[in-house]
């Protein structure tokens, strides 16, 4: 596979990046990673924003999705044109799994980003609550579904389940190229466990999580967005609450707050290890009022959408995870490794729109949205005055996108 490299990435004396993915994930990592003047290859199937960054050294568009065979062979032909490995950033938990598969290939020319010996059983949702719960880590009631016969064991409990519940996949990389992904399922009375049946039984090959529904909105769901070594300690991490949240019932946060929370990021600490994390970690876990405890919800072996908060965290996680793997322990000193009282605010301002135009009452999405416009201290998932040229092809977009509908109506 013939690749041509930017002469600069081809000449670098120390160790480039090499970021997969370029939507707002990517484009947050890459954000981080200018504040130490790291060259980027940014490696996507598609062309999205982060790939106009004006950090990026290289954008390569490879639409490997037609042939997952060669994302693996891709990254080779790319490493092999390099004097030194490169640092490995992987946006979704599938790059992650067709990595630690190539584990022995890839480790020639990469630092990769993960524990090899546990990220292929980890990653599933269900494995990670049964770790947590043999480290005495509160989790909430759960049930696993891995075959009719646990299906119909759980309906014959209908009367008795702790409603309401949610229902998630073992492992959310299985639907990496789904059109319509089943993601999360509310399920608030008997009733509705009955009149999901059909669904339940289409997804019982990827195993389901079924969990009781801590009581709470958005502002009870908590994080820690951590990197650590290979002792699984932390090295650097920052905490988080989401304030609003697209689909608001349950989705991806759209827009977060940074405080700092000390129980938070001890609990934080004790998941790296019951999980024996190496490397990045969005780990989500949700405040219970009803006993006073974080409850474990799910960890991400990768850097989240909100990654480009950690700017506003004043904890640069994905800088300090390059400086630490490549060993220049020297410039690790200048930066601060876990964060301060100080915080800041994440927006996704689309999405947040789309809670506004959505959910009733409006005048209440309305109000929340308008007031992060007046924040002094924030992070716009895409858009930066420093760095203008992803923002304004977003937007461009979305305005054709938006043309098009209006002309398909007329």
């Amino acid at each position: 596979m013939q690749i041509a490299l930017h002469p600069v990435l081809k000449q670098n004396r120390e160790s480039i990046a090499v970021v997969v993915g370029s939507h707002v994930t990517g484009l947050g990592i890459i954000r981080n990673l200018a504040r130490g003047d790291v060259p980027v290859l940014l490696l996507d199937y598609e062309a999205n924003p982060g790939a106009y960054s004006r950090h990026v050294t290289q954008a390569l568009i490879f639409d490997y999705r037609r042939d997952w065979e060669q994302f693996v062979p891709l990254l080779c032909a790319i490493g092999r044109q390099l004097p030194q490995k490169a640092v490995l950033y992987l946006t979704d938990e599938r790059y992650c799994l067709l990595c630690a598969r190539a584990w022995q290939e890839l480790s020639q020319y990469y630092h990769l980003p993960f524990n090899p010996e546990t990220i292929m059983e980890n990653v599933s949702k269900a494995r990670q609550l049964e770790l947590c719960r043999s480290h005495d880590i509160p989790i909430p009631w759960v049930f696993n579904i891995k075959s009719r016969q646990d299906l119909e064991n759980l309906s014959d409990q209908a009367h008795d389940l702790p409603y309401p519940l949610i229902i998630r996949p073992f492992d959310k990389s299985e639907y990496f190229d789904t059109v319509d992904p089943f993601r999360i399922l509310h399920l608030y009375n008997r009733q509705d466990l009955s009149d999901h049946q059909t669904v339940l039984e289409r997804e019982l090959s990827h195993g389901l999580v079924v969990a009781e529904y801590i009581p709470g909105g958005p502002r009870e769901n908590w994080g820690m967005n951590a990197y650590c070594d290979e002792n699984y300690q932390v090295v650097a991490a920052y905490t988080r609450t989401k304030i609003s949240q697209y689909p608001f019932r349950g989705g991806t946060a759209t827009i977060m707050e940074a405080p700092f929370n000390q129980r938070v990021f001890e609990l934080g600490e004790k998941i790296c290890q019951a999980l024996e994390i190496i490397g990045p970690a969005a780990i989500e876990v949700k405040y219970d009022r009803r006993d006073d405890q974080y409850k474990y919800v799910e960890t991400n072996f990768r850097y989240p959408r909100s990654g480009s908060m950690s700017l506003q965290a004043g904890v640069l996680v994905p800088l300090i995870h390059y400086y630490h793997i490549t060993g220049q322990h020297d410039r690790l000193k200048g930066l601060r490794k876990v964060q301060q009282e100080d915080s800041g605010y994440y927006i996704e301002a689309l999405w947040e729109w789309m809670n506004v135009v959505e959910n009733r009452p409006r005048g209440e999405h309305l109000l929340r949205v308008l007031k992060t416009y007046l924040v002094p201290k924030r992070t716009w998932a895409v858009w930066d005055w420093q760095d203008p040229r992803p923002g304004m092809v977003y937007g461009w977009c979305l305005a054709g996108k938006a043309l098009h509908r209006l002309k398909s109506r007329f």
